[in-house]
């Protein structure tokens, strides 16, 4: 299974953890993966990677409404993040929170990703 490595805020990352936060929003995502794939979550702040999530599937959508509950962001910001282009909706399951955060080094990588990165 590929495993990509996201970077996410700590409001949203306890969301995902305690299944709230089902759909997590991106500009992109990886180009031929197959799914599922692993996603480790990199929180933001030098929080190091607290946990994972498996991504069954993506949509992408200018259909932001279909979003807003599952990703816990409003209308307004998915359309002010999309900016007149396309979101991709992943989906959240089989969520993971480590005891003791892994650090980035740990994963072959010197610093955070902006948005998502793969990891080898």
């Amino acid at each position: 299974m590929k495993t990509v490595l996201i970077s996410v805020h700590e409001k949203y990352w306890h969301m995902i953890k305690n299944r709230e936060k089902t759909l997590e929003i991106r500009k992109t995502k990886p180009a031929g993966i197959e799914y599922p794939f692993k996603v480790l979550c990199y929180v933001t702040g030098g929080k190091g990677i607290q946990g994972e999530f498996i991504c069954k599937g993506t949509l992408v959508t200018n259909v932001f409404q279909q979003l807003c509950n599952r990703s816990y962001l409003s209308l307004y910001e998915l359309f002010a993040y999309a900016n007149g282009k396309d979101l991709v909706a992943w989906d959240v399951s089989s969520v993971k929170s480590y005891d003791i955060p892994i650090q980035i080094e740990e994963v072959g990588i010197n610093r955070a990703p902006q948005s998502w990165c793969y990891i080898k």
